[in-house]
């Protein structure tokens, strides 16, 4: 189903600040696949998910559009920790 219009609609600082309590509380967690996996992406290897979550800096925005793991993560935690609106 798909995401609601509310969350996609609340722009990318809007959802770093709604899903960093759930993350600074600990709610968070890595399967040791998910960590230790890292791929080659447009010439870099690297863990991609990893690096984009750590790396996002609120007010700044991001360079291009390959943020998707830093996205999927933030409604995520949003879905899954949030009311039943995923706030």
């Amino acid at each position: 189903r798909a995401i609601p219009s509310d969350l996609t609609a609340m722009g990318k600082d809007g959802r770093a600040v709604s899903c960093s309590g759930y993350v600074y509380e600990g709610r968070t967690k890595f399967t040791r696949e998910a960590w230790e996996k890292t791929v080659v992406y447009k010439g870099r290897s690297a863990n991609h998910a990893v690096r984009q979550i750590t790396t996002y800096r609120r007010g700044f925005g991001t360079p291009d559009d390959s943020d998707e793991c830093w996205d999927c993560f933030c409604y995520g935690n949003q879905l899954m920790f949030g009311d039943h609106e995923g706030k």
